[in-house]
């Protein structure tokens, strides 16, 4: 059993969210994006979380990040809780981690894990948002005490495809969904856990507030470790599947460019 999750921020206008509520199960909100100005604010946000609020419907919240330094880490972090204060969110926070600047080269799992703990220290779970080239080829395990929130859209044509199983809580599988009281495309997922329930059974405020922790699912996907001399057409014969199977399911753009020690996932 699956909720139908969606996920918003001011680039959707004002939402009728009345309209929203039996069409979804819940929301997780932008609050904003980078450091901590008034300017990075989402315009939306105090509006859709009081919306949510007054309507019962479970949201939860994400921050876009271009956490890169020890000043932009502390200047999210204070981003974060100031626009946390009061809310109280029955999905997990999550951080978003898909801006250009944070290159494969450049990303520190140190600094995602310390802005964790201290969202969880102010009495929310923490979790973390990318595409699942990122998860594959760069995030890998480090951040797996969190939750997952993992984008992979085939070819994004509004229905879930292949899910990418790489242990994620919520697959975001579009962003060209469409529901009632919101004018234009919106990003729609499909969340495996109850987290309501979970969240409400947490000692919340407390700093040992931990996620509870990924079970093992039987479908998880094989992996294949590229060596020198792969090619992407040789993998797939190899597993009887086709090149643009594998392009698509690990979020590969150009079929010609796959590395040694990168980990692909196979059906």
């Amino acid at each position: 059993m699956s909720m139908k999750i969606i996920d918003v921020s001011e680039h959707q206008g004002t939402i009728n969210w009345d309209a929203v509520k039996g069409h979804i199960d819940g929301a997780v909100i932008r609050c904003g994006y980078g450091d901590d100005t008034k300017s990075q604010d989402d315009v939306q946000w105090a509006r859709n979380c009081s919306e949510c609020e007054r309507l019962g419907i479970p949201y939860g919240a994400y921050l876009y990040s271009y956490c890169n330094s020890e000043a932009h880490l502390k200047s999210e972090i204070a981003h974060i809780k100031r626009m946390l204060s009061g809310r109280h969110l029955s999905l997990p926070f999550y951080i978003d981690i898909e801006d250009p600047g944070l290159s494969f080269s450049t990303f520190k799992a140190d600094y995602f894990i310390r802005m964790g703990e201290a969202v969880e220290a102010a009495g929310y779970w923490f979790g973390v948002y990318a595409n699942l080239n990122w998860f594959n080829n760069c995030i890998g395990g480090k951040l797996d005490r969190f939750t997952k929130w993992c984008a992979a859209y085939g070819t994004n044509n509004g229905q879930p495809q292949t899910r990418p199983n790489i242990g994620e809580d919520i697959w975001q599988y579009c962003s060209v969904g469409s529901v009632q009281g919101i004018s234009g495309n919106v990003d729609m997922n499909l969340c495996y856990r109850d987290f309501p329930k979970e969240i409400k059974g947490s000692s919340t405020g407390s700093s040992s507030l931990k996620p509870a922790p990924l079970q093992v699912r039987p479908e998880a996907s094989q992996t294949y470790t590229v060596k020198s001399g792969d090619t992407l057409s040789g993998i797939a014969a190899k597993y009887n599947t086709t090149y643009q199977k594998l392009a698509q399911i690990n979020g590969i753009s150009n079929p010609d460019l796959i590395y040694p020690g990168q980990v692909l996932i196979i059906r």
